[in-house]
């Protein structure tokens, strides 16, 4: 594999794995800054995503006090751009939050009127992180061992005695 080619592979996982550090840096952080409040849960739904018609997302809203009033959010996962999944997973969580029930929310300290309400963490901007950086290391293997066979199976330069190198 030629230098060049092994080195733009690098690139472009370091790229990948810079986009799962800042999703998971968003995720940490909102797991240990935003603030518990007690919340009422006003309606609970599944919808489908406008821009793929095989995904699905629950859509809950509550309603809480915060230091500024009363907000209605319907934020459910902690990174809601991750939140879709099929129809099953959108109904088990929708079936998680009654309409009526007390829950806690989990809000943001710095806009009140944006909250999550679960907690679980999603691995998936870790596996973002982890993954590039595993094929980029087999990738720098890969290519030092095939720089190394080249050498070593190479003809020797003119003028230099065999078994010399």
């Amino acid at each position: 594999m030629p230098r060049l080619s092994v080195l733009q592979a690098i690139a472009c996982l370091v790229l990948i794995a810079g986009f799962g550090v800042k999703n998971a840096w968003r995720e940490i952080d909102r797991l240990l800054r935003w603030h518990p409040v007690q919340a009422t849960v006003m309606s609970a739904d599944v919808e489908r995503d406008d821009s793929t018609s095989s995904e699905y997302r629950a859509v809950v809203i509550y309603r809480y006090r915060a230091t500024d009033g009363a907000h209605d959010a319907a934020g459910v996962m902690i990174l809601p751009e991750l939140s879709l999944g099929d129809r099953d997973q959108a109904n088990a969580i929708v079936t998680q939050y009654p309409v009526g029930s007390t829950v806690v929310a989990y809000v943001n300290p710095d806009d009140p009127g944006v909250g999550f309400l679960d907690r679980r963490i999603d691995w998936g901007p870790l596996c973002l992180v982890f993954i590039p950086f595993s094929v980029g290391a087999v990738l720098l293997s890969v290519s030092r061992t095939m720089r190394t066979a080249d050498r070593l199976l190479s003809p020797p330069p003119a003028g230099t005695a065999a078994g010399t190198r």
